[in-house]
């Protein structure tokens, strides 16, 4: 047989080969993205026959626009997907109550109040290993001391884990128009939709001004289900524990506080203007937050309940505490030097609710705490680089003696994600490994090709130990 024809025999294979690949991945995909979509089709029985169709268009709509986004591996894909669909399956039922009880009652009645603010706050908060958070909600003080709590609010808290190193963390207030003033019960269903928006979009790893970029376009300017709001007030960062810096990027809401641990306090001021009119402007920043450092994030209620200067008890709030086996830990104790600072007497406490999230970076780490292991490198050159990414990863499995089968399926994973970051990004590739004593996170990112301003692409692929 001629070289010639041993030649063209070995191209058609390699062809064919990539082509079956090609439609076994497609199909791959496609099986995957009809898993949110079921949980959607779930999340909608959940809602009255009256509103189902009109909520499952809309939730279907918005699905579609967040996977056509995600532009990578068909298992972060369905991550994604996931997110969005879960957090709108539980809130469905709070969401279908409370639309269906709003054109027949003033407010909703306080069972269906309980559920939607329960799907708003997440319970219980993430706790990453490298970041302590605490944070709370109060009603008014008039609900509050008669027991009777029936306005619903679209303010809400969270914490999202973006990968080997990274924790999103989100506060944020949906404003209603003034003609849509009259029905609170809509802008509480649309903030529990639009907080599952933002974790699907979060999770795709862009950086804070480019999400709050996608937010502004893509969400309130092309979408109806959001013409009744006015606009929303989000505070977006994103904390490196590797870097030890937090990025952030604010659309008109309260400025957070980093009070450092020399006691100093920053107002993390870089601000743009609210989320809705599809032409945000604002941009984002970056500080660093060494160990020891604490961060608040607040709603404009903390003032209206008589904390007229956040930033200086943020400064005292950590200083003089002994603490104690079983006491709780020092982000518990900030927060609550806040909510002690709160005036009953205040002339707007009677109806301003309050939302705190305090966030510390711990100063030390248990010693009975397997340290955090943490390898990175970049990949400059487009040819060879899923191989290299390959290798690096096994030798660093192999380095921190982790099994021979967990090393083979992190090293396949890696390779994979490097492989979907050249096809959706550009060089240089960027390698995060990251090991704690409770799991292994493989972090890869890219420049991405998009003329829009998304920054870096990023996957990543999570493995409990």
């Amino acid at each position: 047989m001629s070289t010639e024809i041993v030649t063209g025999v070995a191209l058609a294979a390699a062809l064919a080969g990539a082509a079956i690949g090609e439609m076994a991945s497609q199909e791959i995909q496609a099986r995957l993205d009809k898993v949110p979509s079921a949980v959607l089709r779930l999340a909608g029985r959940r809602l009255p026959p009256a509103l189902r169709d009109d909520l499952l268009d809309e939730w279907t709509a918005e699905l579609a626009e967040i996977l056509r986004g995600a532009d990578s591996m068909p298992i972060t894909r369905l991550v994604v997907g996931m997110r969005f669909a879960v957090g709108l399956l539980v809130a469905s039922r709070g969401i279908g109550r409370t639309l269906a009880s709003s054109g027949e009652l003033e407010t909703p009645d306080r069972d269906v109040v309980a559920v939607l603010r329960d799907a708003l706050l997440p319970q219980p908060l993430l706790q990453p290993d490298d970041l302590r958070l605490a944070a709370c909600w109060l009603p008014p003080l008039g609900e509050a001391a008669s027991g009777l709590t029936t306005e619903v609010e679209g303010v809400w808290y969270d914490a999202v884990s973006l990968g080997a190193h990274r924790t999103g963390l989100v506060i944020a207030s949906v404003m209603l128009s003034g003609a849509a003033s009259c029905g609170s019960a809509r802008v509480a269903a649309s903030a529990a939709r639009f907080r599952a928006t933002v974790r699907a979009y979060a999770s795709e790893g862009p950086s804070p001004t480019a999400l709050m970029h996608r937010l502004d376009g893509e969400v309130f300017a092309q979408d109806s289900a959001y013409q009744g709001l006015s606009g929303v007030t989000l505070v977006y960062a994103v904390f490196d524990a590797d870097s030890g810096s937090l990025t952030y990027a604010n659309a008109r809401h309260r400025s957070p506080l980093l009070r450092l641990p020399d006691a100093s306090v920053l107002t993390l001021d870089a601000c743009g203007p609210p989320l809705g009119t599809g032409r945000w402007r604002g941009h984002g920043a970056s500080v660093d937050v060494p160990p020891g450092s604490f961060m608040a994030f607040y709603t404009q209620g903390l003032l209206d309940r008589g904390v007229g200067d956040p930033g200086g008890l943020l400064g005292r709030a950590a200083e003089g505490w002994q603490l104690t086996p079983g006491a709780g830990g020092l982000v518990d104790i900030v927060r609550d030097r806040f909510l002690d600072g709160l005036d009953p007497g205040s002339d707007r406490s009677a109806n301003a609710s309050m939302t705190l999230m305090v966030a510390q970076v711990p100063q030390d780490i248990p010693a009975v705490v397997v340290p955090f292991r943490t390898a990175e490198i970049d990949f400059a050159h487009g040819s060879g680089i899923t191989a290299s990414v390959r290798s690096y990863t096994a030798a660093v499995m192999t380095g921190w003696d982790l099994s021979p089968r967990l090393t083979a399926v992190a090293s396949d994973a890696a390779a994979k994600l490097a492989d979907t970051a050249c096809a959706h990004g550009t060089p240089p590739v960027h390698l995060r490994l990251r090991c704690t004593d409770r799991d292994l996170i493989i972090d890869v990112s890219s420049q991405n090709q998009r003329p829009k301003p998304e920054g870096k692409a990023a996957w990543y692929r999570h493995f409990d130990l």
